[in-house]
Order: C-alpha cells, then sequence, then structure tokens
C-alpha cells in the first residue's frame, strides 16, 4: 500500500484555501465535501487544522444560520398569525366576561409574562437567534473528550467537527420555501376560487420538509460520523454521539429561545417596576 504524505500534509478543506478561490465558493464546496462525506476529506483528523480557520467557518454558517430563523420569524409575524398566541397581551392574563372573571393560572403567568417581555423587544430577539445558531453550528466540539487521545488530536478532531455542521446551511432554503408557504396560505385565504394557490403551497410544504429533514439528518448524521472516526470506535458510539448530539440541540433551544428570553423579560419588568 502507497501512502501519499505529501497530501496528508496539507488540509483538503476547500475553506482553508478561500484567499484564492473566493469565499464564497469555498463554503459552498466545503458544506458540499461535509454533506456527502467525500472521500478527499476522510483524513482530515491527520492533517493539519487551523482553529482560526474553522472558527471563521463557524461564524460565516452560524451567520446564515441565524439569516434563516430571522426569514422564519418574519414570515410567521407578517404573513400569518401564528406569533400572536406566543405574546402575553393586557387581555391575556385576564379575560373579562359579563359578570365574572377568568384569570390565567399563577404559575403560567409566571412563566408566560416574563417571557413576553423577553421577546417583545424585537430589537433584542435576533441576538436570541444568532446564539442560538452560534451554539448550533459548534455543538459537535463538545462531543469530543480528551479519553486517551493528544491534546493535538482533540484540537484536530474539535476543529472538523466545525466542518461536520455545515450541512445546517441547506435549512436556508428550506426558510425561503417556508415563508412562501405561509404567503401562498395568505393567497390562497383571499382567493378562496383559485386552486392554483393551493397547489403551490402544498408543493411548497413538501420542499420545505424534504429540504428541513435533508439538512438536519445530514448535519447529525455526518457529526456523529466524525465523533465515531475520532474515538476509532464502532456503531455503538456513533448512536451515543447522535443522541448526545440531539440532547445538547434540545438544551440550546430552550436556553436561547426560552430561558434567556425569560430572565430578559424578568430584569426589564423589575427595572421598569422601579421607575
Amino acid at each position: 500500500m502507497v501512502v501519499d504524505r505529501a497530501a496528508l500534509e496539507a488540509t483538503a478543506i476547500p475553506w482553508a484555501y478561500r484567499r484564492s478561490i473566493g469565499r464564497v465558493r469555498a463554503f459552498l464546496r466545503t458544506v458540499c465535501l461535509f454533506t456527502y462525506d467525500s472521500q478527499r476529506i476522510r483524513h482530515e483528523l491527520i492533517r493539519p487544522q487551523v482553529d482560526r480557520d474553522a472558527g471563521r467557518f463557524l461564524f460565516a454558517n452560524a451567520a446564515l444560520l441565524t439569516l434563516t430563523f430571522l426569514i422564519v420569524v418574519v414570515a410567521m409575524a407578517f404573513w400569518s398569525r401564528h406569533l400572536h398566541g406566543l405574546i402575553v397581551r393586557e387581555t391575556s392574563a385576564m379575560n373579562g366576561v359579563i359578570g365574572w372573571t377568568r384569570l390565567m393560572p399563577g404559575y403560567q403567568q409566571d412563566l408566560h409574562v416574563p417571557w413576553s417581555a423577553g421577546v417583545t423587544p424585537y430589537a433584542i430577539v435576533p441576538l436570541y437567534l444568532g446564539g442560538l445558531a452560534v451554539y448550533l453550528c459548534g455543538i459537535g466540539r463538545k462531543c469530543h473528550r480528551r479519553g486517551s487521545r493528544t491534546a493535538e488530536e482533540l484540537r484536530r478532531a474539535r476543529a472538523v467537527s466545525i466542518y461536520a455542521m455545515s450541512p445546517l446551511f441547506f435549512l436556508l432554503p428550506a426558510a425561503i420555501c417556508f415563508a412562501a408557504v405561509l404567503g401562498l396560505e395568505e393567497l390562497d385565504r383571499n382567493n378562496t376560487e383559485e386552486r392554483m394557490f393551493a397547489v403551490a403551497r402544498t408543493i411548497a410544504v413538501l420542499l420545505t420538509v424534504l429540504i428541513a429533514g435533508f439538512a438536519l439528518f445530514s448535519a447529525v448524521r455526518r457529526s456523529g460520523e466524525w465523533v465515531t472516526r475520532a474515538s476509532h470506535a464502532g456503531t455503538g458510539r456513533f448512536f451515543l454521539g447522535v443522541i448526545e448530539l440531539l440532547g445538547r440541540f434540545v438544551v440550546g433551544v430552550v436556553l436561547f429561545l426560552g430561558v434567556l428570553p425569560w430572565c430578559v423579560g424578568y430584569w426589564w419588568i423589575a427595572i421598569d417596576s422601579q421607575l
């Protein structure tokens, strides 16, 4: 067996050569290579990795993921009524009815009111979404632990794990399709006699589900595969890695979209009550 040692002395990840081939082309090529698990990148764990390159890729991927989240939120806010029930308004906690008043249970008020106060300043919402995007794009790093590996091997594994989350990029076209679904829903509601909008909406729904499912499945699968390769383990480690990734995903969503807005809203209410 002939080993090309020269090929192992330089990374095959296109993002590392973005200055010569262009950032957009390098980003898209990197996404494609890791999404389809190309043979060119199978030996990246023993090739030199630059932390700065991986960090720049993380923030590029996170910026696009933040844009994805914003498209979804803006589409839901302007083209549908799905967000109206999420925010507690003055008449939400106390609904007056002739002769009696029905109050929202206390524990619901404790949860909903501070959270609503934390998300109603719309300028803060992109910060929540951006934080979640950065967290998700770097989620694979925490799945790599020292164990019997050297510090250099661990550093390389964590750098490659950032590229392994690149399939999340495909959530962007899925978000565009989702926005189209809501827009077509509004058109269909206003033009009940036109069947064209209903058919187009059905197609957009299918595209949204397929593309989003492909993006999430590919990101989790590739990250699990790289965790397995870095550990020199088998199928069991792969499934444990996938479970850990999914668990961290849920924790991130709860933290950035639930706990953090609640804390911000709580302090906002506390400060406002003192003024």
